[in-house]
């Protein structure tokens, strides 16, 4: 019989503390995020079991982490253009290789819940690589409300 080693990877994080998760658990972004420069490799945390809200973990820098949702799950009409390009990068052999996800942000008085529409991220999670989609010329934009509520008052 066999042994085959799983390589793990440790990092501290702000939000979680110290996590332990395999090495085929990151993903890699080849160009960074907009705004995270040498913020490369990524993890995906499930934020719960019935929110569909994860959290895109770096491993590069433990303060970085972003809300990210299944835009689909909100906003079945979405559309994400994928160019040529960007499926090269993704090593994508069918738009079924991927799956999109947006960035999630909330106001700071907590009054609204927004999603990045014009941003898309794309992870194609069987070859462990992602990339950032800007959908130019689209009527989509970066603060796309998903939710309102009265603002929290400071007591």
């Amino acid at each position: 019989m066999k042994l085959v080693e799983v390589m793990v990877r440790e990092f501290d994080t702000t939000r979680f503390g110290r996590l332990s998760l395999p090495e085929e658990a990151v993903i890699h972004f080849p160009v960074a995020l907009y705004g995270l420069e040498d913020r490369h490799d990524f993890c995906l945390l499930e934020h719960d079991d019935l929110s569909g809200f994860y959290w895109l973990q770096s491993l590069d820098d433990p303060a970085v982490a972003l809300i990210v949702a299944d835009p689909f799950r909100y906003m079945p009409e979405y559309e994400v253009e994928i160019p040529d390009s960007h499926t090269e990068l993704l090593k994508a052999k069918a738009p079924s290789d991927l799956t999109i996800y947006t960035t999630i942000s909330m106001a700071p008085d907590h009054s609204q819940v927004s999603t990045n529409l014009l941003g898309p991220l794309a992870i194609n999670h069987e070859e462990r690589v992602g990339t950032q989609i800007i959908q130019h010329g689209s009527n989509y934009t970066c603060r796309h409300i998903l939710a309102t509520r009265q603002p929290t008052e400071k007591v």
